[in-house]
């Protein structure tokens, strides 16, 4: 058994254990939900005929998890959420320039806004840091613009 205050690692039990109740645990936050767990979030006990139990360590695990959490400086960077795409089937020609799409000339989502647009009209890309896009995606041309005239001025 462990002494020291860390969370033991579950080991595997040779007697067959039972569920005594699933432990309750706190709503997900923003600090614990974006790491997946594979620790166990039930309690387990020995069968009733048996006096000891075996410790819960989903609560433990918690606590230690959300202190370290705390302590500790994200290394993931939280990013704006995109903007929702407008769908194909709602726009039968390009939003810049109005030529209607065909089979030959299609559809092309602006990374930056979600409208719809032809090749030619969304031919630009740009890094888009802002949606966690570090290399350059596809943008239409006022966006674009817009990129790059707010990336020189603030950089």
């Amino acid at each position: 058994m462990n002494t020291t205050d860390e969370p033991e690692t579950p080991q595997p039990v040779s007697h067959p254990l039972a569920i005594s109740e699933v432990a309750e645990v706190a709503a997900p936050t923003p600090s614990t939900s974006q790491v997946p767990s594979d620790r166990p979030t039930q309690e387990r006990s020995l069968p009733s005929n048996s006096n000891q139990s075996v410790p819960s360590t989903s609560s433990t695990y918690t606590h230690s998890r959300n202190q370290n959490n705390r302590s500790q400086p994200t290394s993931r960077r939280i990013f704006d959420e995109p903007p929702e795409w407008v769908p194909d089937d709602e726009v039968e020609r390009c939003t810049a320039c109005k030529t209607p799409f065909t089979f030959v000339r299609r559809r092309h989502h602006c990374r930056n806004c979600g409208k719809i647009f032809c090749g030619k009209c969304s031919s630009t890309t740009v890094p888009l840091p802002q949606y966690g896009h570090q290399k350059p995606v596809r943008v239409c041309h006022r966006c674009f613009l817009y990129q790059v005239s707010h990336f020189t001025v603030s950089h």
